[in-house]
């Protein structure tokens, strides 16, 4: 394109199969046994126990219904972490105009729109927690917990047409080293928020990976409205647009929702360098640079357990970096 500027745009896609996951409860007591209530959690030789007829596993077994029910009823937990259950999926529209050196500028701006599934809950399978029922793992199918459907990214920098041999201000000596060799240059970076998860509803005597919530639906999931938020007041989750299952249930709230997501991100780094040239071989380099520069707040995920009554929903702390700024001063030779 004119002025060294290219652009290009790309599909990228990526799938990922008998990926490192924790997805088989290898003994997890069937949900089927959920239809017996309170009765597993009682002794294997308590009265209603025996009334229903619930088999010893073997010979001096102690334990409850439910121990006594799982696979390996002499075992607690057993732990596959490197099994290869897991599966990703990566789409995107990838586009960048770029602006090739000339005239002191350059510049490169990407956007990318996308879209990734799986089944694990993060990127490290071997530190994923059992799933909520290892019987039926394709619940466990949905966004990733990392996902950002639109993200931009821009960085550039620029040589002042000031100085020695520039366009203005073409002086030598002393004031051409006082205007000349100025250079700012910028990172940006803006981001869609992640996905929630939400969890909670009651126990179940499954040794499973905990439960979940009914998801209402119809009902909007952010309770926020836009504005200035306040941690101290606002509550950013609707709790109304999730319901406790009955009891010994499992609730049909998937493992995280895309339309319930954190805040959006926003960054701007800006730097500002001055070289200054002694002779062929020497210069001075000093830098200025500045993280965050507009000191934004981007307030981290906030609490999704539904039976925490209290706390669901609000938001307690920071997800970036306040401001920083740094200087430095190098001689080169």
């Amino acid at each position: 394109m004119p002025f060294q500027i290219g652009l290009q745009a790309s599909y990228v896609g990526t799938k990922g199969t008998r990926v490192d996951a924790n997805m088989e409860n290898l003994n997890q007591v069937d949900p089927k046994y959920l239809s017996l209530g309170t009765l597993l959690s009682e002794d294997i030789y308590s009265a209603d126990a025996r009334a229903a007829n619930i088999p010893i596993p073997y010979p001096g077994f102690q334990g409850s219904v439910a121990q006594a029910l799982r696979p390996f009823p002499q075992y607690g937990f057993v732990d596959s972490n490197a099994q290869l259950t897991g599966n990703t999926r990566y789409d995107a529209l990838q586009l960048s105009v770029q602006k090739y050196f000339s005239q002191g500028v350059s510049f490169l701006v990407n956007y990318v729109v996308s879209k990734t599934l799986d089944n694990t809950s993060n990127s490290f399978g071997a530190f994923n927690p059992f799933p909520v029922n290892t019987y039926d793992r394709k619940v466990e199918k949905a966004v990733s917990v990392f996902d950002m459907p639109q993200q931009v990214t821009a960085s550039g920098t620029y040589e002042l047409p000031l100085g020695p041999g520039k366009k203005f201000l073409n002086h030598g000596g002393v004031v051409g080293k006082i205007v000349g060799g100025w250079q700012p240059s910028w990172i940006l970076n803006y981001h869609s928020g992640t996905p929630i998860g939400i969890v909670g509803g009651p126990p179940l005597p499954l040794f499973n990976g905990g439960n979940r919530p009914n998801a209402l639906p119809g009902v909007p999931t952010i309770a926020f409205r836009g504005g200035s938020f306040d941690p101290a007041t606002d509550i950013y989750l609707n709790a109304a647009a999730w319901a406790q299952p009955c009891a010994f249930c499992i609730g049909n709230g998937p493992r995280t929702q895309p339309s319930t997501r954190t805040f959006p991100f926003y960054d701007e780094d800006f730097a500002l360098i001055k070289t200054t040239p002694i002779k062929e071989s020497m210069s001075i380099e000093f830098r200025a640079e500045f993280f965050n520069a507009f000191n934004r707040v981007i307030f981290g995920g906030p609490d999704g357990n539904v039976n925490d009554v209290l706390g669901f929903g609000r938001i307690g702390g920071q997800a970036d970096i306040p401001r920083q700024i740094q200087f430095g001063l190098k001689f080169n030779f």
